[in-house]
């Protein structure tokens, strides 16, 4: 444990998430920086606009991402991960066996899918 994250050993952090990142979240935050992650998920952190765009953000994602607040030591905590090696994915498709046939090759159900018009004209079924 570096001398910089010794600010946070033993403290209790309340992690304010939804959809269970908590799940690859708390143990990194635990074992880098020795602190106690409390998972808060009542707050519907969806209100702030969706990944799947279903609710827009009003501002850009790191705007919108709710940050580690130290009011202790007056800091604002911000991280970023960004990697090629990613099992993003995605097709438009006109029918539904093509739908099917691309979960099964991303890993549906483990691997969670969205699935949206591709744009505001397109037809909705019931």
């Amino acid at each position: 444990m570096s001398e910089k994250s010794s600010l946070y050993k033993d403290r209790k952090i309340v992690l304010v998430t939804k959809h269970k990142k908590e799940a690859i979240i708390k143990p990194l935050l635990e074992k880098e920086i020795g602190c106690q992650i409390i998972v808060e998920s009542e707050f519907d952190t969806d209100r702030l606009g969706t990944f799947s765009r279903e609710i827009k953000r009003k501002k850009s994602q790191e705007g919108t991402a709710l940050v580690l607040l130290d009011k202790r030591n007056k800091l604002v905590v911000n991280g970023v991960y960004e990697s090629a090696d990613t099992n993003y994915n995605h097709i438009l498709a006109d029918h539904y066996d093509d739908v099917l046939v691309f979960a099964k090759n991303i890993g549906f159900p483990e691997h969670h899918v969205i699935i949206r018009p591709d744009n505001n004209k397109s037809k909705k079924y019931n």
